[in-house]
Formats: C-alpha cells, sequence, structure tokens
C-alpha cells in the first residue's frame, strides 16, 4: 500500500476508529524529518547539494503555498545544475528529485499533504515506495501548503553523502545547517570532473585516476 496514503489515512478515519493518531508537533519544535543517501563523488552529488542548498531555511506562514520547482531554480548550466543521470538518459538537473523525494517523505511524516505530487515511473532506490516524488520542470512539481497555524521552517543538510530535510516549527532564531564540500570540482570543456587529492572523477562513467 502506498505509505503516504496510508499516514494521510492514519491521521483521518484511524482517529475516528479509536486509535491515537496526533501530529508530531507535541514532540518537539521538529514536525517531521528524512534522511537518504548519495553518492557525494559523483557530479550528481552537485544537483543534490544545490537544490537542498536552495530551500535551505525557506520559512512558510500559515496557508503559505510551495513550489519545489520554483524554490530551486530553473535547471541550467547558468544557475550551477550540471548534467547527470535521470530516469531515461542524462539531463542537466539530474539528482534534483532525491531533494524533492525527501522533503516528500519528510512531509508524510509530518502529516502534512501534497497539493500536487507524482510518483516516479518506477522504484528509485533512497525510498520505499509512496514516498518519492519527481520533477519535471514545467510539467510535474512538488506543492504543499503550511496547514499548520504558526510558521514553519525547512532546514536540509548534506554531510558525508547523507542528505536530511527536516520540517520545523519557526521562532525566528538563526539555525546552523552542515553543508560539505570535500575534494574540488572542476569544468573543463563542459565535463564536470571530481578531485579528492586520491583520484579524480569523470561525469559520464568515472574513471580513477592514481594522484
Amino acid at each position: 500500500k502506498n505509505l503516504s496514503d496510508y499516514c494521510l489515512h492514519y491521521a483521518t478515519i484511524g482517529k475516528n476508529e479509536g486509535r491515537i493518531a496526533l501530529r508530531q508537533e507535541e514532540q518537539g519544535n521538529i514536525i517531521g524529518s528524512w534522511t537518504t543517501y548519495y553518492d557525494e563523488t559523483i557530479p550528481r552529488a552537485i544537483n543534490v547539494r544545490l537544490a537542498a542548498q536552495r530551500i535551505n531555511g525557506k520559512v512558510l506562514q500559515p496557508g503559505e503555498i510551495m513550489s519545489f520547482s520554483d524554490s530551486i531554480m530553473s535547471r541550467t548550466k547558468a544557475n550551477g545544475y550540471v548534467s547527470a543521470p535521470l530516469i531515461k538518459g542524462y539531463g542537466i538537473g539530474g539528482g534534483i528529485c532525491q531533494v524533492s523525494s525527501t522533503l516528500y517523505a519528510a512531509m508524510c511524516q509530518a502529516l502534512m499533504p501534497a497539493i500536487e505530487r507524482y510518483p516516479h515511473s518506477k522504484p528509485i532506490s533512497y525510498l520505499p515506495v509512496g514516498l518519492d516524488a519527481t520533477i519535471s520542470e514545467g510539467y510535474m512539481d512538488l506543492k504543499f501548503a503550511n496547514n499548520f497555524d504558526k510558521p514553519i521552517q525547512i532546514l536540509t543538510s548534506t554531510v558525508n553523502g547523507a542528505l536530511t530535510v527536516t520540517i520545523q516549527f519557526y521562532d525566528g532564531s538563526e539555525s546552523v545547517v552542515l553543508f560539505e564540500n570535500q575534494g574540488t570540482w572542476i569544468e573543463e570543456n563542459g565535463r564536470w570532473w571530481y578531485d579528492k587529492g586520491n583520484g579524480v572523477y569523470l561525469q559520464d562513467g568515472w574513471y580513477w585516476v592514481d594522484g
């Protein structure tokens, strides 16, 4: 069964059946959080980090709607995105769906329904079925509203190949978020290289070079 549908069922129908269905707001400031993992040594990681950084710190007032696609800007080289694997083939911005999917999983944990959300055409490796949210600019988006009576904030971090998206109530204070950028990415003739000191990775395939 679709896990996100079950979460919504549990919070509504389940409550009427006598089950306890409480939002996580009663468990502290954090109302939803999820972590997925990615390979930080391939160019796809650039897109994951960049999309995560662009939604980091975003505050939504009660009733305010967020578009994930708009928040991370158009997927172009001018905006910092690179070519990486997609569900089918390669494309600029490949990997951003991991960020939208991790955000959606955190939303499910917070019992926040999506206004617009689309699953991938086939299972993905980093999340259970039903917790993903694919993005296609101009066609598919992840949209949701702050359905609480107080502001919420989205926080993201990317450390050691772990992407974490957290949704919390916003109290106006600054939050410390970690972004790790080990090694060096270099663009040469339209191709991206990742040099970690002990090897070089090339975007199409990746090749090890003794350093």
